[in-house]
């Protein structure tokens, strides 16, 4: 046997408190949604709370290419506005900015002082588009000749 009930009788049974919800309306529930805070129960139903972040507040998605990342939505958005700062992660470029959703950056003059981030290196220099360090050797001095691209090493003792 099946009951057949329309909108108007399932009225009349949520009016005459037929129906029992199961969390009192404005108790404290959790949406599960990280980015929000300060949710309550309407109608048996967990109901969304506010924003932690406002949009336009600062935020680091955790991306070291993205610089000055935004808050939307409550979602931190990378920044890759056209122009924008940028970090290509590469030590023979200089002034990089965002075009087209790349990180480009100019290339340092060949022989500029540059990081190749290898702490057992000296006298790190932009070398055909790319910095190398020379190896240290302790007792011994060693440079590289731009023009040729040749490491000479000496005795100091």
């Amino acid at each position: 046997m099946f009951l057949n009930i329309n909108n108007s009788d399932l009225n009349k049974i949520n009016e005459n408190k037929f129906v029992k919800l199961d969390h009192q309306n404005n108790t404290i529930c959790d949406d599960n949604n990280p980015l929000t805070v300060g949710e309550t129960y309407l109608n048996d139903k967990c109901q969304g709370g506010t924003l932690l972040h406002s949009d336009g507040e600062n935020c680091n998605d955790g991306n070291v290419q993205t610089i000055n990342d935004k808050y939307l939505n409550g979602i931190c958005i990378d920044n890759k506005t056209n122009g924008s700062s940028c970090n290509d992660l590469n030590d023979a470029t200089t002034g990089e900015t965002w075009l087209n959703s790349v990180c480009q950056g100019g290339v340092l003059p060949e022989g500029a002082v540059c990081n190749d981030g290898d702490s057992t290196t000296v006298e790190d220099l932009i070398y055909n588009g790319i910095c190398i360090g020379i190896q240290s050797n302790g007792n011994k001095n060693s440079s590289i000749t731009s023009s040729t691209g040749v490491l000479t090493t000496t005795d100091s003792n």
